[in-house]
C-alpha cells in the first residue's frame, strides 16, 4: 500500500489557512500557493538519493554531497496544478516540465485525456504529480494511469487540500503511488467540494483563470495520442487490403510527424495484378509473400536522417518482422490500437524482441470521440 505523507511543518500549516479565506486576494493566492509547493517539495525529496563528490572550495578540497540516481520531472494535472509548478522549480530547477490535461465526460463521467506532453525520456525521472486539490480522485487516479501507460514507473502525487474519499481512490488504484498531503480535511459535501476547505476545484479553476495562468482556449481538440493515432488509422484507409487495413505514423521526440506508411505492395508491384488473398494451395497466390506492412512502409519512406528515439503509432501490434526494423531503426516507442493476433508466434516473438531490445509499447487508449471529415 502507498505511503501517505501528511505535512505538519507550521509553515505549510500556516500558509494553507491563509489561502482558505474566502477574502484572499489574486495576487496573495499566487504566490502562497507557489511557497506552498515549494514547502511541500522540500518535504517530498528528503529521501532522494546522494552521493559523494570531491570539490574545491577557496580554501582546500573536500567531499561535499550531490544528487544522483534518477533525474525528476514534474507534472501538473491542468489547469489548476500549473498554481504549483513555479514552486516546485524554485526547489528543483533543472527538473524537466510536463503537462496532462483531462476533461470530464458528460455522459460517462469518465475522466477523458485532452491533452499530454511529457518530457521524451520521462519513463526513465521521478515523476512528481501535482494537483492543488484531492477530492474524489478520479481525475487524478486516471491521470497517473494514463503516466503509467506511457511508460512512466516511479510516480509521485503531491496536493494542497485532500479528502479522505480521494486518498482511498488513489491508493485503490494506485497502491504504488506515494502522496505528499499539506492538509487531510474531513469529508466532500453533496457538491464534491472539501469540507471544511474553500479549494474545491472549481475554486482554484476560479483564482487559476483570474490570474491568466492560462488562455481561454477550448478544451475538446485532439490529444497528442489521438491525432497521431488518428492519422495512422486515416494512413490505412489507402490501403487496397480488402481484409485488413494497416495504417501506421512515426512521430519525433518532438511531436512532428516524421513519416506515415499503409499495408501494400512494394513500388512497381501493381495492386491490379498482383494477389489479395489470404489462402491458397500455391503461397505466390496469396498477398502474403508479397505485401510489405505498415511499419516497414513508413520507416523505409523516411529519407530525413535518423529514427532514433522516435515513436510509432500503428493501428495493429507489428509482426516479428516488423519489430526487427523497428528496432534497428532505432524507434524507442509503440503505440498500438489492436492486437487481435497476441496469442499468434509472430506478435510473440515481436513483444519478446522488444522487451529485449528496451522498446516500450502500450496500447491506444480509444477516448470514442467522433469526427467527421468531409472530402
Amino acid at each position: 500500500m502507498s505511503e501517505v505523507h501528511v505535512m505538519d511543518h507550521p509553515l505549510i500549516q500556516h500558509k494553507i489557512s491563509y489561502i482558505r479565506r474566502e477574502d484572499v486576494g489574486t495576487k496573495e493566492f499566487r504566490e502562497v500557493i507557489s511557497e506552498i509547493a515549494s514547502l511541500m517539495c522540500y518535504e517530498a525529496t528528503r529521501d532522494l538519493k546522494l552521493q559523494d563528490v570531491t570539490i574545491k572550495t577557496p580554501i582546500c578540497e573536500m567531499v561535499g554531497k550531490e544528487l544522483t540516481g534518477k533525474k525528476l520531472a514534474v507534472v501538473p494535472i491542468l489547469r489548476a496544478g500549473l498554481g504549483m509548478v513555479d514552486g516546485m522549480l524554485s526547489l528543483i530547477p533543472a527538473a524537466k516540465v510536463g503537462h496532462i490535461g483531462l476533461y470530464r465526460d458528460p455522459e460517462t463521467l469518465e475522466p477523458v485525456e485532452y491533452y499530454c506532453k511529457l518530457p521524451a525520456d520521462c519513463s526513465e525521472r521521478e515523476v512528481f504529480v501535482v494537483d492543488p486539490m484531492l477530492a474524489t480522485g478520479g481525475s487524478s487516479a486516471a491521470a497517473i494511469q494514463m503516466l503509467k501507460d506511457k511508460g512512466v514507473k516511479h510516480i509521485r502525487f503531491m496536493c494542497i487540500l485532500a479528502a479522505p474519499e480521494g486518498v482511498k481512490k488513489m491508493q485503490e488504484a494506485h497502491p504504488d503511488v506515494d502522496m505528499y498531503i499539506g492538509a487531510l480535511d474531513d469529508h466532500l459535501n453533496d457538491h464534491g467540494y472539501i469540507v471544511p476547505g474553500r479549494c474545491g476545484r472549481s475554486y482554484f479553476r476560479h483564482k487559476i483563470k483570474e490570474l491568466k495562468i492560462m488562455s481561454d482556449k477550448r478544451e475538446d481538440y485532439l490529444t497528442w495520442d489521438e491525432y497521431f493515432m488518428g492519422v495512422a488509422m486515416l494512413s490505412g484507409m489507402r490501403s487496397k487490403d480488402p481484409n485488413t487495413q494497416v495504417g501506421c505514423c512515426i512521430v519525433s521526440q518532438d511531436n512532428k510527424i516524421l513519416s506515415m506508411g499503409y499495408n501494400g505492395f512494394p513500388k512497381g508491384c501493381s495492386d491490379d495484378e498482383f494477389p489479395w488473398a489470404r489462402e491458397g494451395e500455391n503461397p505466390l497466390e496469396t498477398k502474403y509473400v508479397y505485401s510489405t506492412h505498415s511499419e516497414l512502409n513508413a520507416i523505409l519512406n523516411y529519407s530525413g536522417g535518423s529514427l532514433v528515439g522516435a515513436k510509432l503509432y500503428v493501428s495493429l501490434f507489428p509482426c516479428n518482422e516488423c519489430a526487427k526494423a523497428i528496432i534497428q531503426s532505432g524507434i524507442k516507442e509503440v503505440i498500438y490500437d489492436c492486437d487481435k493476433y497476441a496469442d499468434t508466434p509472430s506478435v510473440m516473438a515481436s513483444k519478446r524482441m522488444m522487451d529485449a531490445a528496451g522498446v516500450r509499447y502500450h496500447q491506444y487508449h480509444r477516448s470514442n470521440r467522433e469526427i467527421k471529415i468531409k472530402l
